[in-house]
């Protein structure tokens, strides 16, 4: 039988913290073990009392990145821990999502490394004749293009393999952590990470999206300059990725997805009057300024 444990990181989100464990108390089959990383400036243990019905372990400690986060997170884990699940704080389960997704597993390949659960509440684009052209995405849910750039995994209606995995939403076998650590070169929000980490994995193990583990995603806006930073990571950590695996990627089609990325927050900005797409697009250009001529051979392996 599998036990299922949770790692939720966060920080300064004590309301959508307190949304995702409502969610996960109201699930017909609850986890053996959660595990709240927070990085919040002030501690917020009451919420260990709020949700009694819920094994939490909770704890307050300074880590600067998501990836820290998790990787500091496995070393608490159970020791009959079998599964291990990451929930970003804003993330909600609909009804029987773990069930679904639990059960999924009991009868998963042993070659199976890890699912992501089925967000069904992200906007499509409007902009796929772009994505197609500048190969900054793809209609299959799941792939990652040589421009090392992927597409979403979002409203799958069936459950598909993929090459990589949304971060905030997956289940991993526990021994696929034995061989793969999450890379603490991603800082900060650590855009990329997810991908990087997960496209090391599906070298060795299989990854799928299951279509009936559904789940939200309340996505909280950028501010203006949170826009211009994540701009410059947008492409900064994205040449990082490819930089691991040459082999797979190419930097001339990095470069030209870049370029393609960039016409599309461009259009966004306009058709949405929204600045903050524009200051996206300032941003991205800083960071293809900085890989172009600044770039110092950054390279870790995780």
């Amino acid at each position: 039988m599998n036990r299922l444990g949770v790692i939720i990181p966060t920080k300064e989100r004590s309301d959508r913290l307190r949304q995702l464990l409502l969610s996960i108390s109201k699930q017909k089959i609850l986890p053996e073990q959660i595990i709240i990383i927070d990085s919040s400036k002030v501690p917020d243990d009451k919420i260990t009392k709020e949700f009694a019905n819920l094994n939490i372990l909770y704890k307050q400690i300074e880590l600067n990145s998501l990836t820290k986060q998790r990787n500091f997170a496995l070393g608490l884990l159970k020791n009959d821990i079998n599964l291990v699940c990451f929930l970003d704080d804003d993330i909600l389960l609909i009804e029987d999502a773990l069930e679904n997704m639990l059960f999924f597993w009991e009868k998963a390949p042993f070659d199976l490394g890890g699912a992501v659960f089925n967000i069904i509440n992200e906007r499509k684009t409007k902009l796929w004749l772009l994505k197609q052209i500048f190969l900054t995405g793809s209609r299959r849910p799941g792939v990652v293009l040589p421009s090392g750039f992927n597409s979403k995994i979002c409203s799958i209606e069936k459950t598909v393999s993929t090459q990589w995995l949304f971060g905030g939403a997956t289940v991993w076998r526990r021994k696929v952590f034995d061989e793969f650590k999450f890379d603490e070169w991603f800082d900060g929000y650590g855009f990329c990470e997810d991908l990087d980490f997960s496209y090391r994995v599906a070298k060795k193990y299989k990854l799928c999206a299951l279509s009936n583990a559904k789940v939200l995603h309340k996505t909280v806006p950028l501010k203006t300059n949170d826009s211009f930073q994540f701009g410059i990571s947008e492409v900064k950590n994205r040449f990082y990725f490819i930089n691991k695996d040459l082999q797979y990627f190419s930097k001339f089609l990095f470069y030209y997805a870049s370029f393609g990325k960039v016409l599309e927050n461009t259009i966004m900005g306009i058709l949405n009057f929204n600045r903050n797409y524009l200051k996206q697009v300032l941003g991205n250009l800083v960071g293809l300024n900085y890989v172009l001529f600044n770039w110092k051979g950054e390279k870790r392996d995780y």
